[in-house]
C-alpha cells in the first residue's frame, strides 16, 4: 500500500501542498535583537534567509550569501540596502565573510547566531565580520 504524501502547508500559506519554507523561530521573532530591526531590515533578513539551502549530504551554503546589487535594487536603493545591511550584523543576524568592494564583486555574507547574545557581555562582533565602509 502506498502512503499517501502529507500535506505540510495550509491552503492561505503556499500555492503548492509541500512547497519550501524558510524558517524563522519563535525565540528569533520575539528576541529584542529581532525586535529593535525595521520592517526593511527585517525583510532584507528574510530576502537573506531565502538564499539559504541545506542540501541532502548535510552540507550547506549558510557561509556563502551575496546579494548583487541587480536583485536588491528591485526592492531597495543602495543607500537603504547598505544602513540595513550594517544593522543586520550590529544586532548579529549576518556576518561579512568575504568584502569584495574593491574587486566590484557582490559580498559574500553568512548567517551570524550572535542575536542570541544582544546586549550582553557574550555579544561579539570582529572587525572581519564588518563591511568595509567607503571614506
Amino acid at each position: 500500500m502506498v502512503k499517501k504524501a502529507r500535506k505540510i502547508h495550509e491552503r492561505f500559506e503556499s500555492i503548492h501542498d509541500n512547497g519550501k519554507f524558510l524558517k524563522i523561530t519563535y525565540d528569533m521573532f520575539q528576541s529584542e535583537a529581532w525586535d529593535e530591526l525595521s520592517l526593511m531590515e527585517q525583510g532584507l533578513y528574510i530576502k537573506f534567509k531565502q538564499k539559504y539551502t541545506k542540501y541532502k549530504d548535510c552540507s550547506d551554503n549558510r557561509n556563502n550569501i551575496s546579494m548583487p546589487k541587480s536583485e536588491y535594487e528591485k526592492f531597495m536603493n543602495m543607500r537603504t540596502f547598505w544602513k540595513c545591511v550594517d544593522n543586520l550584523i550590529e544586532h548579529g543576524f549576518i556576518k561579512v565573510v568575504q568584502d569584495r568592494w574593491t574587486t566590484r564583486e557582490s559580498t559574500v555574507y553568512g548567517f551570524s547566531d550572535q542575536w542570541k547574545f544582544y546586549k550582553t557581555t557574550k555579544f561579539t562582533i570582529t572587525n572581519g565580520g564588518r563591511r568595509h565602509k567607503r571614506k
